[in-house]
């Protein structure tokens, strides 16, 4: 029996040491993160079982804490909350799911903008309804869609952003990375601190005119260096302008600010290697809902979109029938480089992971001559090569185009 006792003691002691370990290496990385970030609430005292620091982060008043829910069943969360002042409008909004849409069914306030993908991937509910349309600008969209895609357990209220990270998070670059994201994006969406020109950028790229939205950042970025939603969106835009080195170079930026971040990690995978030989394969492509339900259906990342596109589709020929958004002559087209009747042309209508119904158009280069046999609102069938991909606004670009 007394040997029962020791070894039950000595197992006691050693579960006290581990932990105490343990809980000193949390307590040294939450100080690690709060001394990069500058807070002025720094973990302390009982840091080992309940860490919280705080501080402000780009104009934002940020916390960061544990939480954990009850029951048998318990689970501990990482906790990232951004504070600002009141919107006014009364705006709770949380991603759309299975239950959300039941709630709805049998009348659970959402309130709808009129952007479908937006509509579709939050339930918004507000004291103002009125005020949604004007307060949810292009670029107010575009930076929660884009937060949204990378944490999906992301809530936005009238007063403040936040999102559970399951775990006890303890690598300081993934804290410090993360409190930055969320507050630049909320610096973003509430108008604290959004460069000029963002919506014109936005409206130009849902056009499939990318290459001119990369020489609108350039403009729109320089005097925001370290706003981590423009400067991601500015590496997309010039990788799918061709710029490469250029993406690369923004993206030494970010790292800087946000070397953790999935976005800024995953656009250097796709920067620094060797481009995919791109190669016809065999055969005409006649199903554009197949290929874009291969590329947009599940909730990827706009990096994770362009991956898979330049490995599999890049180059295919296609054979494809949908409806003329808008055409027009394109005098030396930056997309293309060339002189082109540029249309988008809607092609398909997906189910998405994330933003519910998707839609997906087609960016395809005719000949000049062709443009008054492209009207809006026809329904045309056009043959071409599949030639990039716009991962974050779902277009497919498609060149040396002609008419069935």
């Amino acid at each position: 029996m007394p040997s029962f006792f020791i070894i039950f003691a000595v197992v006691a002691v050693i579960g006290v040491v581990v932990s105490m370990l343990r809980f000193r290496a949390i307590s040294a990385a939450w100080m690690v993160a709060a001394t990069e970030l500058g807070f002025d609430e720094v973990p302390r005292g009982r840091v080992v079982t309940s860490p919280r620091m705080g501080g402000v982060v780009d104009s934002m008043a940020v916390s960061v804490d544990v939480y954990r829910t009850g029951g048998n069943n318990s689970q501990t969360y990482t906790r990232y909350t951004v504070h600002y002042p009141p919107l006014g409008i009364g705006l709770q909004m949380r991603r759309q799911t299975g239950l959300t849409t039941f709630a709805k069914f049998f009348g659970a306030q959402d309130h709808e903008i009129g952007d479908k993908a937006f509509d579709d991937a939050f339930a918004i509910k507000a004291k103002d309804p009125a005020s949604l349309g004007v307060f949810f600008t292009p670029a107010r969209r575009e930076a929660l869609l884009r937060l949204l895609a990378v944490y999906s357990s992301l809530e936005v209220d009238d007063a403040e952003l936040r999102y559970l990270s399951k775990g006890l998070q303890r690598d300081p670059i993934v804290i410090v990375s993360t409190v930055r994201r969320l507050a630049a994006s909320a610096a973003a969406f509430t108008g604290t601190r959004r460069a000029p020109g963002i919506d014109e950028v936005v409206a130009a790229r849902a056009e499939g005119n990318s290459a001119d939205a990369a020489e609108q950042l350039t403009a729109v970025v320089r005097p925001h260096p370290d706003d981590i939603d423009t400067r991601i969106m500015e590496v997309e835009t010039l990788y799918g302008a061709g710029r490469a080195e250029e993406a690369e170079a923004v993206l030494r930026d970010l790292d800087r600010i946000a070397p953790a971040d999935p976005e800024v990690q995953g656009w250097h995978d796709i920067v620094e290697r060797e481009t995919p030989e791109v190669s016809a394969g065999e055969g005409t492509d006649t199903d554009p809902v197949a290929v874009s339900e291969a590329l947009f259906a599940e909730n990827r990342l706009s990096f994770e979109t362009t991956s898979l596109f330049e490995d599999q589709f890049a180059g295919r020929r296609v054979q494809w029938s949908g409806t003329v958004r808008r055409s027009a002559i394109s005098e030396s087209d930056r997309d293309f480089d060339a002189t082109i009747a540029k249309a988008l042309i809607h092609v398909a209508t997906i189910e998405n992971d994330l933003y519910g119904n998707a839609e997906v158009d087609a960016v395809v280069a005719f000949e000049p001559r062709l443009v008054n046999q492209i009207r809006r609102g026809e329904r045309v069938t056009f043959t071409g090569r599949l030639f990039k991909v716009d991962g974050l606004v779902r277009n497919l670009f498609v060149a040396d185009a002609g008419l069935v």
